[in-house]
């Protein structure tokens, strides 16, 4: 596994987003850590996802961090994995999504 360089980045979601139906919609399965944050098996990666603003049913702002990942999940670089979690939760819930940092 690979855990040298990690990513972080704070997404916006319009309109919210519900993650436990997006992440059941998409197969990936997810652990409820508080009721603002999750950790997510995607792609033998796991992934640490801070609400910033919101709740797990009620989503605005997530912090999305890679904690570890296999060379293979997508890409090497962390960044790239965020930034396709990010797509396919907006895409499956029908929301727009912009990186704000």
């Amino acid at each position: 596994m690979v855990t040298d360089e990690q990513g972080l980045a704070r997404y916006r979601f319009t309109p919210n987003l519900d993650l436990p139906e997006t992440f059941t919609a998409l197969g990936i399965e997810y652990l409820d850590v508080s009721p603002t944050r999750v950790i997510v098996i995607y792609t033998r990666a796991i992934i640490n996802i801070e609400i910033a603003d919101g709740r797990l049913d009620n989503a605005r702002a997530l912090d999305i961090e890679v904690l570890d990942h296999p060379p293979k999940a997508g890409g090497d670089n962390p960044t790239e994995l965020i930034t396709m979690v990010a797509k396919r939760m907006s895409t499956t819930a029908d929301s727009d999504y912009q990186q704000i940092s």
